[in-house]
Parts: C-alpha cells; structure tokens; sequence
C-alpha cells in the first residue's frame, strides 16, 4: 500500500457531484453492486446523506478521493447505532484512490470525533463482498457480530451487511497521521 497524505473535512454542497460519482464507482467497479440495483440509489444520493447525518470527505492533493456519513443513533440517516453508539455509512474510496490510505483517514476522523463525542462504540455495516474494508477496519479495532448482521432484500445479488463494531476502548484512536 501506497500512503497519501490524506486531508479530512466536512463536505460541502459542491462536493456532492462528485461525492456520489465516487460513491457509484467505489460501489459498482468493486463488484458489490449492479447497475439496476435499488441500493444504488441510495448509494448515489449524496444530498441524503449530508442531510441526514454528516457527511465527510478526503482530499489528496485538493481532489475529494472519498466520502463517508457519521449518523447518531437519535438521527434519521442510523440503521444499526444503538443508544451511545455511533454509525458510518457509505464510505467509498475513488477506485483510482484505493490502496493509498483514504478509506483508513476517514475511519481514524471517525473514530477520533467518537473519542471526542464520548460515544461507547462504533458501528459499520458493510457488504459481505468488502473483504478488503473488512480487513481495514478489523486492523483499527473493530470486531465481527453476527447477531448484529442485516440482511435486506431486494438490492441485489448481496443483501448480507456484516456487522462491525468497535467499543470507545478498542485501540488508539487516531493513531498515525491522515
């Protein structure tokens, strides 16, 4: 792996475009969807992602190379948090950005801001196709539970989301740099 020097901030509005461009190539050239599935629509809708939780991007080199949504249990946009757990969502890295450290920045923001948030844990749910995101967020803290896994219907050839979840004590937050 190739480590980029990876800056992390808030999207912005004009971000958006681009945040579901990413969102819809990490997604379908990954293999993890088809091009008819429902939940790439959701995948797609930046706007509902900004609106619903909050939404953060990666730049290297001043180009957003990759995006993921911190929802709150209490807020709309979380499926899977619990009460003093937090959630991210749809974190997509630009197939051309893989590999270089941008989806390991987002994660480290994340947990750094659930450190600062006082949150218990941290939750993700993610395709069984990821095993590459799996292996990232097992080497930051994160461990398996089934008895949290969902299966949705009707998106596709995958519909099993393999639960992770790192408790507050797990590891350092932010170790490295992003």
């Amino acid at each position: 792996m190739t480590t980029t020097h990876v800056h992390v901030r808030r999207a912005r509005e004009t971000d958006l475009p681009r945040i579901s461009e990413i969102s819809r190539a990490a997604y379908l050239d990954g293999g993890h969807l088809v091009q008819d599935s429902r939940y790439l629509t959701v995948i797609s809708d930046a706007e509902a992602r900004m609106r619903g939780g909050e939404l953060f991007v990666a730049e290297v080199d001043g180009a957003v190379a990759g995006s993921v949504v911190l929802a709150r249990a209490e807020g709309d946009f979380a499926e899977l948090a619990r009460p003093g757990e937090l959630e991210f969502r749809v974190l997509a890295v630009d197939p051309a950005f893989q590999g270089r450290g941008v989806g390991r920045a987002l994660v480290r923001h994340l947990l750094r801001l659930a450190a600062e948030d006082g949150a218990e844990a941290m939750v993700i749910c993610s395709m069984d196709t990821m095993v590459a995101a799996h292996a990232l967020y097992i080497a930051e803290g994160f461990v398996r539970r089934p008895d949290r896994d969902l299966v949705i219907d009707g998106i596709g050839r995958f519909p099993t989301f393999v639960h992770l979840l790192r408790p507050a004590a797990a590891g350092a937050a932010g170790r490295g740099s992003d």
